[in-house]
């Protein structure tokens, strides 16, 4: 089964990037100091995981200065998400269609769900 851990300096992924279409199961390891949510998004046609990391990029300036992030770009739409506690494991399941293309995300939140961190695990783009 492929895995994804947070920690408090990134998000791995360690697995197939091109897997083939229908569900995906991840097993997710938080093993960061902080609470954490990951998630398997589309990233609209016509869009890139580079146009998401530049987003992550100027959400990352925002929230170093103290700020609250502007909500996720048009292009990303969410598939599934699940919060982890620090120093808990769980599983996520996203059903992907065979020629989209999809990003593992993962954060750390602060108590109130704000995002802490932003990181792009890997670029998934299903087969079949």
């Amino acid at each position: 089964m492929p895995t994804s851990t947070l920690s408090d300096s990134g998000c791995s992924y360690h697995g197939d990037s091109t897997p083939a279409a229908g569900p995906l199961t991840v097993k997710l390891e938080n093993t960061s100091s902080k609470d954490g949510s990951f998630a398997i998004a589309e990233i609209a046609a016509g869009s890139t995981i580079e146009d998401l990391e530049a987003y992550m990029d100027r959400e990352r300036v925002r929230i170093a200065a103290g700020k609250s992030v502007e909500g996720p770009p048009a292009f990303y739409e969410e598939n599934v998400r699940l919060s982890v506690p620090a120093g808990k494991e769980s599983q996520l399941t996203g059903d992907l269609i065979a020629g989209n293309s999809y990003a593992l995300v993962c954060l750390t939140e602060d108590k109130k769900g704000e995002p802490l961190t932003l990181s792009v695990a890997t670029p998934l783009v299903p087969s079949g």
